[in-house]
């Protein structure tokens, strides 16, 4: 498992993420319950801006591929 930095950048301050224990976060995946997953900001088409150690958001990668996941 995969120990996530705390943010600790100025801008940090106005970003919203659930506390990173709330996850187990491993190579390439995030387990985490649907309330946590809730709280991560949607970012499937676009990177947020100002992206600095420990943000975290939720994308959906591959999302309308050919080779990528089904569903909404």
């Amino acid at each position: 498992m995969i120990k996530l930095p705390q943010m600790t950048h100025p801008l940090s301050r106005h970003w919203n993420q659930p506390p990173a224990d709330q996850m187990a976060v491993y190579d390439d995946i995030a387990i985490m319950d649907q309330s946590a997953l809730g709280l991560l900001p949607e970012y499937s088409t676009s990177i947020p801006t100002g992206v600095y150690e420990g943000k975290m958001w939720k994308s959906r990668q591959g999302h309308g591929t050919p080779g990528g996941p089904a569903g909404p």
